[in-house]
């Protein structure tokens, strides 16, 4: 039984070999040849799948660049290059790694995209934009530039007075976390008004639209232009100037004298101040390490 059992298997599966032999015949008569290999075509081919490859790894242009700049300078050959066009390509070159850099520290603050509307707004902060040290530069900012009329004269002598106070650490990290969630309101308005316009970037009239309410709760005039950009202003035809402005000017001139003379007195001052602060550093080191050798020799 055994024997006629693997007889009929054997039979079986020469019928299958036999069935599976003449449909490949079939097929190769329908599908003919395989024709032969072209070298050329296949080079041609392999050098369209590279180039193709080369393309999709190729660097984006960047942002406002049409690509035209290069056909230019091709056609205006390489010893004639418009200075002009390599400013201004160096210009967006630099304004690309600025706003890569401002999105990389928005990330790491918080505003992350895709991750809702409290992180998209920045309210799920993960870090904060503000240091202990920038919110002490808040409280204690005094203009830099004092022979242009950057500020009236008792504003300034305001902010000098700021200037001079000692900001302890408790009053910096106060300062810090109500500094950030304002900030953090103002970015989100001007964003939301810049995108409603369907513009690209915040500009100042778009800032200075949301700060406005704001206006009318502080103390220094910060919200106006400065005189000095107005003096400039004049000077440059852009604004006319009155005979009330042309009388200003000089007594404008002698308080920005007397406040710049004021600002190298306070800056000596704080030049001593560090000096001082440096020797009584180094004059705490060296006891500490004198006490440390005692002790060691005391031990020895």
């Amino acid at each position: 039984m055994a024997r006629a059992n693997q007889v009929g298997s054997s039979s079986s599966t020469k019928k299958k070999n036999k069935a599976t032999k003449k449909r490949a015949s079939e097929e190769n008569e329908e599908v003919g040849e395989i024709p032969q290999v072209d070298e050329a075509t296949a080079a041609l081919a392999a050098a369209r799948a590279q180039s193709k490859k080369q393309k999709t790894h190729m660097e984006e242009p960047e942002e406002g660049n049409d690509g035209h700049d290069d056909d230019e300078e091709s056609q205006a050959g390489e010893d004639a290059v418009d200075p002009e066009a390599v400013r201004l390509k160096l210009r967006r070159r630099r304004e690309h790694k600025r706003v890569s850099g401002y999105r990389s520290k928005a990330q790491e603050c918080g505003f992350l995209k895709g991750a809702g509307v409290a992180a998209a707004g920045g309210t799920d902060a993960l870090m904060t934009a503000l240091t202990p040290a920038d919110a002490k530069r808040l409280m204690r900012f005094v203009p830099e530039v004092l022979n242009k009329s950057s500020y009236n004269k008792a504003e300034c002598a305001m902010r000098m007075k700021l200037s001079q106070e000692a900001v302890p650490c408790s009053a910096a990290r106060e300062t810090q976390a109500r500094a950030e969630a304002v900030m953090r309101k103002m970015l989100n308005e001007a964003v939301l008004r810049t995108a409603e316009r369907g513009a690209m970037r915040v500009d100042a009239a778009t800032m200075m639209s949301v700060l406005r309410p704001f206006h009318y709760n502080t103390i220094f005039s910060s919200f106006l232009p400065p005189k000095g950009l107005v003096r400039h202003a004049q000077a440059s035809g852009v604004l006319s100037a009155t005979a009330a402005d042309e009388e200003a000017v000089e007594t404008e001139k002698a308080e920005n004298k007397e406040l710049s003379q004021a600002q190298k007195k306070i800056d000596a001052e704080e030049l001593k101040r560090k000096e001082a602060f440096k020797a009584r550093k180094a004059e705490l080191k060296a006891q500490r390490e004198t006490e440390a050798a005692s002790k060691v020799a005391v031990v020895n």
